[in-house]
């Protein structure tokens, strides 16, 4: 055999790479604990005195066998269940998880060496065992495990909490009791003293003899009709007090609107108007539907052309066009001199001059011809001219 190579001579630290991280399980010899890198130094760690010598010690004595394999199954379960209860404490955790975190330890017991030959047994040994509540998930196929903690430890400081929080009531209860006496005790001595009126006690009712019989006198008179009062349903008055209301209102619905006298111009008093189309080419819009967008939403636009109640409006700022109900569309009031265009009634279509704006009514006067009439704001609109 050749010698060992001197340490920091590149054959050693060839070696030292080599047998750098995991190494190959079926190289590994539990029994002397030895890593061999390939096929050729397991077969030979095979041969070698050490090993035979160890094989021999088992074969002539069964019970050494069994130490040493009750040994590395102690050292297994140890390792396992430190992982377990160190970075999974109260945790539901894969049992496969687990085993890959024990096995990244290079100097770890394997598996084989012990008493379990598969995990799925190992993890059915620890439920039976009590050391963990497992369950088995079939959509997954994995064992799921959650470490139990019965270490004696654990077990004393859970009774000391124990200890500890019966000591707090039985001091809270004492507490307690010492108030409500020290209460009881404060009503007594008021008492004694005339501050405090006792309260009236419920008691049973007992007859003496000297109490007389008591008469009920049950004689009713006889009402006539002319003294009985006439019977009145009280919601009569709620019904009438309701037609009258809805009758004042209709008189003030149907009342014409104030009309702005001028001398020497004869002015037309207002029609009445009914929900009908009023949407109108060229006339100045405003949009009201949120959902159009930024671009949409509060911003003027004209209207280009109409069909039924649907109006295309043309933005004046951005440029862009939308066909748009005009449920989601609103008229626009201009300056007093500028035109706008009236939108219901016998005159809809006309052009009007606008001369004066009742913000308290909510109503313009405006002027076509030689006439002035008063109209709501949304009857009429700014007029949109392509000159400007």
């Amino acid at each position: 055999m050749g010698k060992k190579p001197e340490a920091g001579t590149p054959k050693a630290l060839s070696n030292a790479m080599k047998s750098k991280g995991m190494q190959k399980l079926r190289f590994f010899c539990q029994l002397c604990q030895k890593q061999c890198r390939d096929e050729n130094g397991f077969k030979c760690h095979l041969m070698s005195e050490g090993h035979q010598r160890q094989m021999l010690l088992c074969a002539d004595d069964p019970g050494h066998l069994n130490r040493v394999t009750s040994e590395f199954s102690a050292d297994f379960l140890g390792g396992f269940l430190q992982i377990l209860r160190l970075s999974y404490a109260g945790q539901r955790v894969s049992a496969n998880k687990v085993y890959q975190d024990y096995i990244s330890d290079r100097n770890h017991t394997h598996m084989n060496a012990t008493r379990w030959h598969t995990l799925s047994g190992f993890v059915q040994w620890l439920g039976k065992t009590g050391y963990c509540k497992i369950d088995f998930v079939e959509e997954k196929n994995q064992w799921f495990l959650e470490y139990v903690d019965n270490s004696p430890e654990t077990l004393q400081r859970k009774a000391e909490q124990e200890k500890l929080k019966k000591a707090r009531k039985d001091d809270m209860e004492r507490q307690q009791d010492a108030i409500t006496e020290m209460v009881e005790r404060g009503k007594q001595r008021e008492i004694e003293k005339g501050l405090l009126k006792i309260e009236s006690v419920a008691t049973e009712l007992q007859r003496t003899e000297s109490d007389a019989p008591i008469k009920v006198n049950l004689g009713l008179k006889k009402l006539t009709q002319s003294s009985a009062a006439p019977y009145q349903n009280p919601f009569d008055n709620l019904k009438r007090k309701a037609i009258e209301n809805a009758i004042e209102k209709r008189k003030a619905i149907k009342q014409e609107p104030e009309i702005k006298q001028e001398p020497g111009i004869k002015q037309e008093p207002v029609e009445k108007v009914t929900e009908e189309k009023w949407i109108h080419k060229s006339i100045v819009v405003k949009v009201l539907n949120k959902k159009l967008g930024d671009s949409f939403y509060k911003q003027k636009g004209f209207i280009q052309k109409t069909e039924d109640f649907m109006a295309v409006v043309k933005m004046i700022e951005s440029g862009k066009r939308a066909k748009i109900d005009q449920e989601d569309l609103d008229t626009v009031i201009p300056s007093v001199g500028r035109e706008v265009v009236i939108l219901v009634g016998k005159y809809r279509g006309e052009v009007a001059t606008l001369k004066e704006i009742h913000q308290s009514k909510f109503k313009a006067t405006v002027k076509f011809g030689d006439k002035y009439r008063d109209f709501q704001y949304e009857h009429i609109s700014k007029f949109y001219s392509s000159d400007k």
